[in-house]
């Protein structure tokens, strides 16, 4: 079987070889429906079923969050340069979990059912993946279903700001779902981009008006003085579920702060924000990644760290992304076979309960890649 082989690593460096294997980890354990599922990822090995010891439970998420995993995994194929095109080993892997979301989105554009509080992230997440695929390949079925995705957002969006959970929320906004929409429309206005300069039509319309609705956001939560950014109110660190709020101290994490810097440079505003940016890069320094105990584990954070101080460049990255790999690379299974846990992380983070062993693996790659999934923008 192709799982009991290891990943082909020969040549890399050694971020690049842990997300070869965390691909290698993924694949292995995609249902055969295509999508990733929170609670039967160890029920399945290369598309075959696993004897029922194989299957243990060991960093099971919720499966009403599967379609937004499944959107998190395919990030980070999309990030690696796998496409369901072209002859590698994963084309396969990334079609299907491309056709199982185009199957789950409804009638109104959305992705996944309104069945948990926080639905609207597996939205967010699929529709970055569908946008991305769009991109990469110029696929007709991936560029309608992306446009429907992106309109549903559109519509689900605070008129003056940006958004909540949707669906009776209006006039409450939240950074950290936000962060995720923008991105996903700034996605969308790089494939414009992309195709303008080939000379051919713009294939997206985006609703522009989020920007200026995400940045009199920040502008309301930003602390200038620190930089720091909260979650509903200036001040406030990042949102955790009450029963972790002990074991994970908001302290701990600038998740928010490094979502802010990178949307900010993401949407034009890095001259004229430069001053509260840096202090913001400030705050982030002294909660560099660390694979330590006590609750200062926030994948999420290193998620939006990463693809802030990428973006930043210079020093701020140098020093996060030696950070980064000296907390992960350590910590990622290497024994056993692909069919079990090598090549995956554990999921000890705030929000391992909800997303498992295939969230914390997913994000944790795509943090490793942040270097080659979107280009450096100057600020203007």
């Amino acid at each position: 079987a192709r799982a009991l082989k290891p990943a082909k690593t020969k040549g890399l460096d050694a971020a690049q070889r842990a997300a070869t294997e965390a691909l290698r980890w993924l694949a292995a354990h995609q249902s055969p429906d295509g999508r990733w599922s929170a609670t039967e990822f160890g029920h399945w090995c290369d598309g075959k079923r696993q004897k029922p010891e194989n299957a243990k439970k060991e960093g099971h998420g919720e499966a009403v969050y599967d379609v937004g995993l499944t959107g998190l995994a395919l990030q980070a194929f999309l990030a690696a340069g796998y496409t369901q095109r072209g002859k590698h080993d994963h084309a396969g892997v990334v079609g299907r979990g491309l056709a199982y979301l185009v199957k789950r989105q409804d009638r109104y554009g959305g992705f996944g059912k309104n069945r948990a509080q926080q639905w609207i992230y597996n939205h967010a997440m699929a529709t970055l993946a569908v946008v991305e695929a769009a991109g990469m390949t110029g696929s007709q079925t991936f560029l309608r279903s992306a446009q429907r995705a992106l309109d549903f957002a559109a519509a689900q969006r605070n008129p003056d700001f940006v958004w909540r959970y949707g669906l009776g929320q209006k006039r409450v906004n939240d950074t950290h779902i936000s962060s995720w929409l923008v991105l996903v429309f700034r996605a969308a206005d790089m494939v414009n981009a992309a195709a303008t300069k080939s000379g051919k039509p713009a294939p997206f319309k985006v609703d522009a008006a989020a920007y200026g609705g995400m940045a009199r956001w920040l502008d309301r939560v930003t602390d200038p003085d620190y930089g720091t950014v909260g979650y509903l109110v200036r001040g406030a660190g990042p949102a955790r579920v009450h029963s972790r709020i002990h074991d994970f101290p908001a302290d701990y994490s600038q998740s928010l702060t490094a979502a802010g810097v990178f949307v900010r440079h993401l949407l034009g505003d890095g001259k004229k924000h430069h001053v509260v940016i840096k202090r913001g890069l400030k705050a982030m320094s002294y909660l560099l990644p660390q694979w330590k105990s006590g609750g200062h584990i926030d994948l999420m954070y290193w998620h939006w760290g990463s693809l802030a101080t990428w973006q930043v460049g210079a020093a701020d990255w140098k020093a996060w992304k030696k950070a980064l790999e000296s907390a992960v690379l350590p910590n990622q299974r290497s024994g056993g076979t692909f069919c079990r846990y090598r090549g995956s992380w554990d999921p000890i983070d705030p929000w391992s309960p909800e997303g498992g062993r295939v969230y914390a693996t997913a994000i944790i790659c795509t943090s490793l890649l942040a270097a080659t999934r979107y280009e450096r923008t100057p600020p203007h």
